[in-house]
């Protein structure tokens, strides 16, 4: 049987630490690019946008680095 390490945030839920590397990594580069942008509207819909892409794209990453 595998044990799984899950990181507890707010409210409960678990977050595996791939996944929280992960995220942190995405929002880490997103923010070097967001002082370029001048719309606070903009901003917001680019990080929309980045954060479904990263969503969608994770499983296919964690299966092709072997991690899942």
């Amino acid at each position: 049987m595998r044990r799984s390490v899950a990181l507890y945030v707010a409210g409960g839920a678990a977050m595996d630490p791939v996944t929280m590397l992960y995220y942190a990594s995405v929002c880490a580069v997103l923010s070097l690019g967001a002082g370029g942008v001048p719309s606070r509207a903009l901003r917001l819909l680019i990080g929309a946008l980045v954060g479904v892409v990263a969503a969608a794209a994770l499983p296919a990453l964690r299966v092709s680095l072997g991690l899942y």
